[in-house]
């Protein structure tokens, strides 16, 4: 059985409608350590659900890949369109390992 684990440290940077992250994670395969190296871990902006996917898809803040202990350091910025004036759509990162 694989399993993966990823911690994370998100930290949220306001610049005038635009948010930032930092990530500090691990990877880790108990039971195949070898599979820790050169895994795909990407930040993603998630913008909209359902339907509106195709409108409106999320946004890719960033990509790296983990050492051989399975470590990745990873930041990116993203940004959301103000639909409602007055109400600050900020961005809702999530982070995705491949």
């Amino acid at each position: 059985m694989i399993s993966f684990f990823v911690l994370s440290l998100l930290i949220p940077l306001s610049l005038a409608g635009k948010d930032c992250v930092w990530i500090l994670g691990r990877v880790q395969c108990e039971h195949d350590p070898t599979k820790n190296l050169n895994v795909e871990v990407r930040v993603w902006d998630r913008d909209s659900f359902g339907p509106f996917k195709l409108i409106d898809p999320d946004d890719l803040m960033g990509v790296t890949f983990t050492n051989e202990d399975g470590r990745f350091q990873l930041d990116g910025c993203g940004d959301d369109f103000d639909w409602i004036p007055g109400l600050n759509n900020k961005p809702e990162p999530y982070v995705e390992v491949r």
